[in-house]
């Protein structure tokens, strides 16, 4: 059973919903159709149906932007605002054009239409859809009912299989597991108590012991702790600013050391050696990437590149695979407003359940590139809240109440 703290928050989640304006229902709509349809594709059950797996993706993508567009320009006025969001539809339709890049690309559409939309409300719509759909694909790829994929991971010199339990890979059985935790820390935020230690200590164990994925147990515990400390760096301003700067430097430090590894990688260089074997040699990958295809202005749509013999696909570094795969301008536009979304925290003494979120984000990013996917980095809102001015009061004052 659901504790109190968490009934009331999806509980006022509901209220929420009944008094939205009809604008907010469509971008809420295109939320749900967006996640649905990317989990719908990392699951092995697009095999049962009779549609190409391309062909519904293009068109529930499509329908995505132009519910969020619709969603935009309802609020048409004259602000600075509305002008920088019409840009990054813009953007976002160029990278569709260009790279083919759906997932990426709605994110500039989501932020764009994101002005008085709930990040509380979009973690309830996670908590639910991802739930819904880990009960019912765990049981069914255990049993064989559903197809599950096997990766074999190198351990005491024998190779030794990995199911992904219905998922298309058992990595992204370890990215649930990771959402689904920090939607529960949304929902209690800043509040940090027995029952939030047992779901993290429930999403660690489930990556370590079924998943087997390093990068998903180290972001969940990453996550669990950053959790932990909600209740004592919101308690007051100045912590807050110390929190929300704190971030702003890891956000830019590791962009910056990604971008570096990327360009000067050098494998006789020890540090760099062994900081790439820490992190499954992404480093070298991306490197190896930026040798073969230099960036271009808004990306390109298929990326591969052959290493020790194997064909690879672009690497898992949200920071290099953005400007690498996605493009310099879309890749210059996340980063700026990622920057500016952080400053204006710091200014405004904000640390809340979104700041906390992007921090988690900024960290996952170097090790996985659904870092930009906004139905689990929904997050980027934030963004939102940051190009029109209209971060929720909640969050200003440190409180722990429903923002927006």
């Amino acid at each position: 059973m659901l504790q109190p703290p968490v009934r009331s928050s999806l509980s006022l989640a509901c209220d929420k919903a009944r008094s939205l304006s009809f604008a907010q229902r469509l971008y809420y709509a295109a939320f749900v159709l967006c996640m649905f349809t990317t989990m719908l594709m990392r699951t092995t059950f697009y095999s049962l149906g009779p549609l190409a797996k391309e062909d519904f993706e293009a068109v529930a993508y499509a329908l995505c932007a132009v519910l969020l567009v619709a969603k935009l320009l309802s609020g048409f006025d004259k602000s600075a605002g509305f002008f920088v969001a019409l840009a990054l539809v813009a953007v976002g339709a160029a990278s569709v054009y260009v790279a083919g890049a759906w997932r990426f690309s709605l994110l500039f559409f989501f932020i764009a239409a994101g002005k008085d939309i709930s990040l509380r409300v979009l973690a309830a719509l996670v908590l639910v859809v991802q739930l819904g759909f880990l009960v019912v694909t765990l049981p069914l790829g255990a049993t064989g009912a559903i197809d599950s994929v096997y990766v074999h991971r190198l351990v005491d010199g024998a190779w030794v299989p990995r199911s992904s339990y219905g998922y298309s890979h058992p990595n992204l059985l370890g990215e649930v597991l990771l959402t689904i935790a920090c939607a529960f820390a949304v929902l209690r935020f800043p509040r940090f108590g027995v029952v939030d230690f047992l779901v993290f200590l429930a999403a660690g164990l489930a990556a370590a012991l079924l998943v087997w994925s390093r990068t998903a147990t180290a972001c969940i515990v990453f996550a669990g702790l950053l959790a932990a400390a909600a209740p004592f760096l919101a308690a007051n301003r100045r912590r807050r600013t110390l929190a929300a700067g704190a971030a702003l430097a890891a956000f830019c430090a590791l962009g910056a050391l990604s971008l570096f590894m990327m360009v000067f990688y050098d494998p006789d260089v020890a540090w760099m050696k062994a900081l790439d074997s820490a992190l499954s040699t992404r480093f070298s990958l991306a490197h190896e990437f930026y040798e073969v295809y230099k960036p271009t202005l808004f990306g390109r749509e298929i990326m591969y590149v052959k290493t020790e013999e194997v064909l690879q696909a672009a690497p898992d570094n949200a920071y290099v695979r953005t400007l690498v795969k996605q493009g310099i301008v879309p890749f210059v536009a996340l980063g700026a407003l990622m920057v500016a979304t952080f400053a204006f925290a710091v200014r405004r003494s904000i640390y809340d359940a979104c700041v906390f979120g992007l921090l988690v984000y900024a960290v996952v990013a170097v090790m996985e590139m659904y870092a930009t996917n906004f139905t689990l980095n929904y997050f980027l809102v934030g963004c939102a809240w940051t190009v029109f001015g209209c971060w929720p009061r909640a969050a200003r004052e440190g409180e722990g109440s429903f923002a927006q």
